[in-house]
């Protein structure tokens, strides 16, 4: 009876919508939080996250599907027919932060088709020149065929003076295909992307990291990198669907979904906020099936 008491509630605790655990496994155990928002209505920019959308506001939506916080969720939308649409919001410090982690749970919709180009971008992580660190831009992108029913996650520069050539040839390593394993995004699906960049201690250091992990499997680990110049201090989600390439050529209405986002910061000088640690779960969790529990 005690062995059976002792398993069951080991089962309990596997279940626990435990924060570093069952939902941000890869955030470093040293971060401060800076975001933790479930995408309900105030609830973001109560927590400081800023929105540059020159459209409208970031609507807010119900999504009883959302798997981390439902049902509230963020929805980002470009109208067919329609070239120009779409959100800009995200989180800046006013800080040196040498490393940052995003936590982001994402979706599009299942009529997405994509540019014409193949390349959907979604979020960056640079330095946004605080103090005397130079501005540095890359970013996330969907690299998909057009009309193709998955793509995957690519990582594209896009400041200039930058070479990675050593890590993704050839020079100047403008664009970053996986390096580890490719999971396919499929359209329509919800993914967990938790992305840690850290930032080369000058332009030409070598000694800059970006991973990333899409539902906890790790995809990039691009070490020796030259990026941020010392400091990545900002989220920020843009498709940039201005009229030009990145919004021309879908067949359909395109949308991006979001569940939750976390933005979290290591080595961040000065002090970014209290550094208390925020551990309450982001939502119940439910219609859960364990298989496989790892740390």
């Amino acid at each position: 009876m005690t062995a059976l008491r002792i398993m069951l509630l080991g089962v309990a605790l596997t279940l626990l919508p435990h924060d570093a655990l069952a939902q941000w496994a890869h955030q470093p155990t040293n971060a401060q939080v800076l975001v933790d928002c479930a995408f309900t209505a105030g609830q973001c920019t109560n927590q400081g996250m800023l929105d540059y959308s020159v459209n409208a506001p970031l609507p807010y939506t119900n999504d009883v599907s959302a798997p981390i916080s439902p049902s509230g969720v963020g929805v980002s939308r470009l109208i067919y027919p329609n070239t120009s649409g779409g959100s800009q919001w995200g989180y800046y410090a006013n800080a040196v932060i040498r490393s940052l982690y995003v936590g982001l749970e994402w979706r599009t919709n299942s009529g997405f088709t994509g540019n014409n180009v193949g390349q959907n971008k979604t979020f960056f992580m640079r330095g946004n020149g605080y103090g005397n660190t130079p501005f540095n831009a890359g970013v996330f992108i969907l690299t998909k065929d057009k009309n193709a029913s998955s793509g995957v996650l690519t990582w594209h520069q896009n400041t200039g003076g930058l070479d990675n050539g050593h890590v993704c040839p050839p020079s100047p390593g403008s664009i970053c295909f996986p390096n580890l394993t490719a999971t396919p995004i499929v359209v329509g699906q919800w993914y967990k992307l938790e992305a840690i960049v850290t930032a080369s201690t000058c332009n030409t250091c070598r000694d800059g990291r970006i991973e990333l992990w899409v539902n906890d499997v790790k995809n990039f680990d691009l070490q020796n990198f030259n990026y941020g110049g010392g400091n990545v201090n900002e989220f920020i989600w843009t498709e940039t669907w201005d009229g030009v390439s990145a919004g021309a050529g879908f067949l359909a209405t395109a949308e991006h979904y979001f569940d939750h986002l976390r933005v979290a910061a290591v080595n961040c000088s000065p002090n970014c906020g209290s550094g208390e640690r925020d551990t309450t779960p982001p939502g119940q969790v439910t219609n859960l099936t364990v298989s496989q529990l790892t740390r």
